[in-house]
């Protein structure tokens, strides 16, 4: 229990919600602020509702943590959000609702919209604009209200170090994704010396695998992953199962090296590709030589695009799903 107090209560900021990457706009200021903090090195938690640990998370955070940020009505109309910001005074709640937003509410969940009133009537609120800061004012009463608008990506671009090779993974950071075996492989890299930088694209899929290694870059949710791919040496699949990635298609249609366990789809597309490796061995060190042996071979970029599209072409799919139904099986 100390280790939990001690580290729910060293967070600068929790922030929590329950539409993270969903399809609406509202979550997205608070992840790119998380974002930008957990990469200038400023303990914070982003706590997602929908995952298994969330909950826990939640009432530990209730218990010990100085600073709870919760976004959006999506989370705070949860029964057990509601009930605890009751009793945590030191927390807010950052809305992004309009009125007809809150007159749906109101009529599809009234006793719920009654509680939400009284809680906005002495919560610390932050706002998306003053319009919104005088909504809450005139419909709640709310009296601790603050304008602190939204966040807009300058350069939604990434620019990876031009100095660097660039190992590069997309996908959900969990351990079936192979989180552990692509840390360890960094780390046997820096070891070494090698110039080399990995990098994670993808949501947090592991909670308690947060924070992540400092051996690594991770990225987070990308709308999409074009830009790291596009930089990228390598494509390191470090998944120990995986039926077919389509990230991995990508940069194999890019042009792009790969190197993949044998225990995953993506094996059998790129076997015996100029540039492209498969190890058996599922370890750091054998993932690290083939690595270095796809990096110190040249990549056929036109065969490898023409390879791809006997796999992955749209025409080739077809091809193969009309053929599956024209044979009578």
């Amino acid at each position: 229990m100390t280790d939990i107090k001690n580290r729910y209560s060293s967070y600068h900021y929790v922030f929590v919600g329950a539409d993270f990457h969903s399809e609406g706009g509202a979550w997205r200021s608070i992840y790119q602020f998380y974002k930008y903090l957990d990469e200038k090195g400023v303990p914070t938690l982003l706590i997602d509702l929908r995952r298994r640990h969330g909950w826990k998370q939640w009432l530990c955070a209730l218990a010990f943590s100085p600073r709870i940020v919760v976004n959006g009505m999506a989370a705070v109309e949860r029964w057990r959000v509601l009930s605890g910001l009751f009793f945590c005074r030191t927390s807010a709640i950052y809305l992004h609702d309009t009125e007809y937003m809150l007159d749906s509410l109101k009529e599809s969940k009234p006793f719920r919209y009654h509680l939400i009133s009284r809680l906005l009537k002495s919560r610390r609120v932050f706002c998306v604009s003053k319009q919104m800061a005088e909504l809450y004012h005139h419909r709640f009463g709310s009296q601790r209200t603050t304008v602190i608008y939204e966040i807009t990506d300058e350069d939604s671009k990434p620019k990876l170090e031009p100095d660097k090779v660039h190992i590069v993974m997309v996908g959900s950071l969990n351990r079936r994704k192979g989180y552990p075996l692509f840390v360890e492989t960094s780390e046997l890299a820096a070891e070494r010396g090698l110039p080399w930088q990995f990098h994670w694209v993808g949501g947090l899929g592991d909670s308690d695998l947060a924070p992540v290694s400092s051996t690594i870059r991770w990225w987070g949710w990308q709308d999409s992953a074009q830009h790291f791919l596009e930089q990228a040496d390598v494509f390191f699949l470090s998944s120990v199962d995986d039926p077919q990635p389509l990230a991995c298609l990508e940069a194999l249609a890019l042009g792009k090296r790969a190197v993949v366990y044998s225990g995953t789809g993506s094996s059998e597309v790129l076997a015996g590709l100029a540039g492209c490796r498969v190890f058996s061995n599922y370890s750091a060190e054998e993932a690290l030589m083939k690595l270095e042996e796809a990096l110190s071979e040249e990549m056929d970029v036109s065969a490898a695009r023409n390879h791809i599209l006997e796999f992955a072409g749209v025409e080739a799919f077809q091809g193969r799903l009309e053929s599956a139904f024209d044979d009578g099986g």
